[in-house]
């Protein structure tokens, strides 16, 4: 949750509305499960326990000058993993828009397919590129498999992946496709050469 730090209480609906913006930006990415925790539930032990990572940060207003920052933290390790800060002059901007401005930036930059999430998972996961651009090809091939789908397509498909996986048996995706391969050819009584 974000915090109110401006002199006067009286912005804490602004506070609440940059909060909800984020939350639901956060939502458009359907690999994540968004929780909320409110200010007074939250300590180290319920945020630890509830979720691996968490938004912190603040706003403050004064005058015309608006200054908000938040960060992703691991709850793990609790390590910043990432922040953003930015001030904006009110007298230039509307609130709602900047409201939504920093949510989709924010929100993008954790939780995209390049984001902050994705690359600190990968990491975690010792995720090795493949040296093999052939991997990638023959699963591109797929597509074409997709679009089209017979059993000249499947059949060469198969043999193409099965080659694949052997020589990159830790290319998940080449798993996934003969995985669809062998479920089409049973619900769709497909005479595969290779079964």
């Amino acid at each position: 949750p974000l915090k109110n730090l401006s002199t006067e209480g009286s912005y804490q609906h602004i506070v609440e509305g940059f909060s909800e913006e984020l939350i639901l930006e956060l939502c458009r990415y359907k690999h994540l499960k968004i929780i909320r925790l409110h200010n007074d539930i939250v300590n180290e032990n319920t945020r630890n326990s509830i979720a691996r990572f968490s938004i912190e940060g603040s706003i403050r207003y004064s005058a015309d000058i608006f200054k908000i920052s938040i960060g992703l933290v691991d709850n793990q390790s609790l390590q910043l993993l990432w922040s953003y800060q930015q001030k904006f002059n009110i007298e230039n901007h509307s609130l709602i828009k900047i409201q939504e401005k920093v949510a989709s930036a924010v929100a993008h930059q954790i939780a995209g397919m390049n984001g902050i999430l994705v690359e600190k998972l990968q990491i975690e996961s010792n995720w090795e590129r493949l040296q093999s651009p052939s991997a990638y090809s023959t699963y591109l091939y797929f597509y074409k498999y997709l679009k089209d789908t017979n059993p000249k397509y499947a059949n060469e498909l198969l043999e193409k992946m099965t080659a694949t996986v052997e020589n990159e048996p830790d290319f998940a995706p080449g798993w996934a496709v003969l995985c669809c391969l062998y479920t089409d050819a049973y619900i769709y009584n497909q005479d595969l050469d290779l079964i």
